[in-house]
């Protein structure tokens, strides 16, 4: 086994002063060896799911996101119909969104809200924001929205809050 370069010259300096070692060769840090190269990580079960989730860039709304943890079997009523439990984390949070009172949506639904929205200039933090928390006030919108009173007008707001109000109802 070869020797770190460090090890070989501490010893050699404590041989020329003429004291002996007192570090044990087992301790001399050998010298770097190449590794082999590391196995796969095991696949996750729900691989396809976290590459469909993915796919959007990890941005989902609550409605999405309840669709999600159904599919996987977090929905009690509808477990039977799954071949695995949920985990206890998809379990855990879909109960929290329903206790928050989150319902499903369809996607059509969905992505019509974005197209009547998208001439506002929202980002996606923002257009998420409005479909989880449906602003009914402007002053809500106000609290959701960067610098709405430059880039809105009152009646831009007041339509938004009719696009989520028509759209969420």
């Amino acid at each position: 086994m070869k020797m770190c370069v460090v090890g070989v010259a501490a010893r050699a300096a404590a041989a020329a002063a003429g004291a002996a070692s007192r570090r044990p060769a087992a301790l001399v840090a050998p010298a770097a060896v190449a590794s082999p190269p590391r196995p796969a990580p095991p696949r996750h079960p729900h691989t396809r799911a976290r590459r469909r989730v993915e796919a959007d860039a990890g941005l989902l709304t609550a409605c999405e996101l309840l669709e999600l943890l159904t599919e996987r079997g977090a929905d009690p009523a509808a477990a039977a119909a799954h071949t695995r439990p949920a985990l206890d984390s998809e379990a855990a949070v879909f109960e929290a969104l329903r206790a928050r009172g989150v319902k499903p949506m369809a996607p059509a639904a969905l992505e019509a809200f974005c197209a009547a929205v998208a001439k506002f200039g929202l980002s996606r933090r923002e257009l998420l924001q409005v479909a989880d928390l449906r602003p009914a006030q402007p002053v809500e919108l106000h609290l959701l929205l960067a610098d709405v009173e430059g880039r809105l007008t009152d009646a831009q707001v007041a339509r938004l809050l009719a696009l989520v109000a028509t759209h969420f109802g």
